[in-house]
């Protein structure tokens, strides 16, 4: 390898590094304690002028903070992760579930609790060896 190759990757290495520490760090405000996380999914929570959204814009911007929020989670080898969702007509409760379901066999996934929470709340449990 000559010294440009090196340097090229080198480079790629550390700007992968660099994603992967922001991705790790984007679920911290969102942590209860060192293994948990409670994130709000609704979208005022999650982007600003959310009036002017689309319902299809909306649901692509949630389920896209949902999958950073997984990504940084098992980055931080979270053990428990509440995503309150709202009611609504269910769309983003069982995308997220379906997500799950397929790409993230071994996580546990239920209702969250009702008294903490209300209705419209999914709790996930990460195995400690995810």
């Amino acid at each position: 390898i000559i010294p440009e190759q090196l340097n090229d990757i080198l480079q790629k290495q550390k700007e992968e590094q660099n994603q992967i520490d922001k991705l790790k760090e984007f679920i911290s405000k969102y942590k209860t304690d060192e293994k948990s996380a409670v994130i709000d999914m609704h979208i005022w929570e999650i982007t600003e002028n959310s009036n002017k959204l689309s319902p299809s814009e909306i649901f692509n911007i949630q389920i896209s903070f949902f999958n950073k929020c997984l990504e940084s989670a098992l980055l931080n080898k979270l053990s428990n992760v509440v995503f309150i969702h709202g009611v609504g007509n269910g769309i983003l409760k069982k995308e997220i579930r379906l997500t799950l379901a397929k790409d993230y066999p071994e996580i546990k996934v239920f209702d969250a609790s009702m008294a903490k929470y209300g209705v419209g709340a999914t709790e996930i449990q990460i195995p400690f060896n995810y």
